[in-house]
């Protein structure tokens, strides 16, 4: 039977819920987290990698919540929830599956810039930042819309006008960034500031027929 190494308000709760949905046993070790948020001790010591979440399943020891998706649909759910390489999907499924990590990096290294990270690394780490921001809103975006990252936004107030109604989206899986634009603007004295509130904003209006480019 598999062992959820489970830890207070992390990713690992993906491994619960999924063995709840396909209605597989399993044993829960619950682990709280320290005074200032972080794993203890005894977490740390189950895996080199010292993240959740963390299985065991007999001598294997697993971590990477991607990863043990896949390993318990596949080993145990006969693919359940899955999509396999024979299917037209599996292109889609695969990239969208690993995407989150990735997206996951950039907000992780953003709020160690915003913090006030300086010296060499932090500028080389502030340069693919900047790249990957670009990258993303030179492929889409939403027609007449400008890119001003949010720890940019207060060096840039005078490109973003004070009449007038100011929508504030971020195309990502949450918009708590968006959020964060609007609230920082408005601290500004804007009371015209909107939001354009959902994750994947831009899909959302694409899809309504709205205008992008390019």
């Amino acid at each position: 039977m598999i062992t959820i190494h489970h830890l207070g308000v992390s990713q690992s709760e993906r491994i619960v819920w999924l063995m709840e949905e396909l209605g597989l046993p399993y044993r829960l070790k619950w682990y709280d987290r320290k005074p200032n948020k972080a794993a203890p001790d005894e977490y740390l010591a189950l895996h080199p990698t010292a993240m959740a979440p963390v299985i065991e399943d007999g001598d294997q020891v697993l971590t990477e919540s991607a990863v043990i998706v896949e390993y318990v649909c596949h080993r145990y759910a006969g693919g359940r929830m899955t999509v396999g390489p024979a299917q037209p999907n599996y292109y889609d499924y695969l990239y969208w599956m690993h995407f989150n990590n990735s997206a996951m990096g950039l907000r992780f290294t953003k709020s160690v810039l915003q913090a006030g990270a300086t010296g060499p690394v932090a500028d080389t780490m502030g340069e693919v930042v900047r790249r990957r921001e670009e990258q993303f809103y030179n492929q889409s975006h939403i027609k007449g819309s400008v890119s001003i990252p949010q720890a940019t936004v207060r060096d840039r107030l005078a490109e973003i006008p004070n009449t007038g109604n100011v929508v504030v989206y971020c195309d990502c899986p949450h918009d708590e960034e968006s959020a964060g634009v609007a609230y920082s603007l408005r601290s500004t004295g804007r009371s015209n500031v909107k939001v354009l509130e959902g994750p994947h904003a831009l899909a959302l209006w694409s899809g309504a027929g709205y205008p992008v480019e390019p």
